[in-house]
């Protein structure tokens, strides 16, 4: 029952770090991350919130997005609470007046400082074209364009992976075709990644990307590849989510748990034992 005064508690901290942060030629890091934590409330907490606060947040959000001089990262955070709030609150966020605005200050969106970050505006211009694919804008080239400007870049690959991650993760709604074959494709070249965050958010991509059935062959096989070839935290995390697979592809399912069974890594033999054991206790 609390927690829609936090909600509002962190709202009023994000209205005064918009008005004071770059002030003055004066700018201050934060410990917390409050645009963060309020989507952490409201994704994690079973409250009915008000209607009344999704609006707020979305709004002193966007309000974040029009200072010039606020950190890039904190941007990309604004971002984010506004995407989730887009796809997990549609039926009470009324936006339209916002939506417009957004639509015609574009380059005040995509700009910010990068005085407390590595983050540079390209990385926040992957966040804001999500964003305006949420109000319905086609974005495939322009994301296209800019993922392949990124190339390499660990960083910039991180960034990305977990804004792909973020997006899907907010909503069980159909993606826009284009959009999902720009997802899933980079999701497979994120698979291979020597980094292992990048190869983390890659898996969280699969198993959402697998609501649509007709990806369910390419995700499979990759999944089978990872499980067989990478180390224990990618497996460890494969074999976590693996019953999304028990209703798409059984025969998947079944070569995951008993190949982790076997796994010389102790971890991934524990994981995959505790599943075995639940499902036996489950079905008796």
């Amino acid at each position: 029952t609390d927690m829609p005064l936090f909600v509002n508690q962190y709202v009023k901290q994000i209205i005064k770090r918009n008005e004071t942060q770059g002030e003055g030629g004066r700018f201050s890091g934060y410990a917390d991350q409050p645009h963060k934590i309020i989507k952490s409330i409201f994704q994690l907490s079973d409250v009915a919130f008000p209607n009344h606060l999704p609006n707020l947040a979305f709004k002193v959000s966007y309000e974040t997005l029009l200072k010039k001089n606020q950190a890039i990262e904190t941007k990309m955070d604004a971002i984010d609470l506004m995407v989730f709030i887009m796809r997990a609150f549609p039926d009470v966020l009324e936006c339209d007046e916002i939506s417009k605005q957004i639509t015609k200050n574009q380059e005040v969106i995509e700009t910010g400082s990068a005085i407390l970050t590595n983050f540079n505006e390209s990385n926040l211009r992957l966040w804001a074209l999500l964003l305006y694919s949420c109000l319905g804008e086609d974005v495939s080239t322009k994301l296209i364009e800019l993922l392949a400007d990124v190339g390499d870049d660990t960083l910039s690959q991180i960034n990305a992976s977990q804004a792909f991650w973020y997006y899907l993760e907010a909503s069980e709604q159909a993606l826009d075709p284009q959009l999902e074959s720009i997802f899933l494709q980079n999701c497979i070249k994120w698979c291979a990644s020597p980094n292992l965050d990048v190869r983390w958010h890659a898996v969280k991509i699969l198993y959402l990307l697998l609501r649509n059935v007709e990806n369910q062959d390419i995700i499979c096989n990759q999944l089978v590849k990872l499980i067989d070839t990478d180390n224990v935290y990618i497996k460890t995390s494969i074999i976590r989510m693996a019953h999304k697979l028990k209703e798409v592809d059984i025969a998947t399912y079944e070569y995951i748990i008993q190949k982790a069974s076997l796994d010389t890594n102790f971890v991934v033999r524990e994981e995959a034992t505790n599943i075995s054991k639940n499902l036996n206790r489950n079905s008796g």
